[in-house]
């Protein structure tokens, strides 16, 4: 599930929620150029155990 939060000064940031909605969450970061794909094959992984959490960073991506 995408979603949009909106951080303290106003800036919306994009969030992917997955993975079982029972289990601990484990949230994944991109890197500077890139976005919450990059961890694609992590949340395919964890996701039977953990919610995944993945955001995109503030700033400039690449895709």
């Amino acid at each position: 599930m995408a979603s949009r939060i909106t951080t303290d000064d106003g800036i919306g940031l994009h969030v992917v929620l997955s993975g079982n909605p029972d289990g601990p969450a484990l949230m994944f970061c991109n890197s500077l150029g890139t976005d919450h794909r990059m961890w694609d094959g992590e949340a395919s992984v964890f996701g039977g155990d953990y919610r995944i959490v993945r955001y995109d960073r503030r700033g400039p991506r690449s895709v």
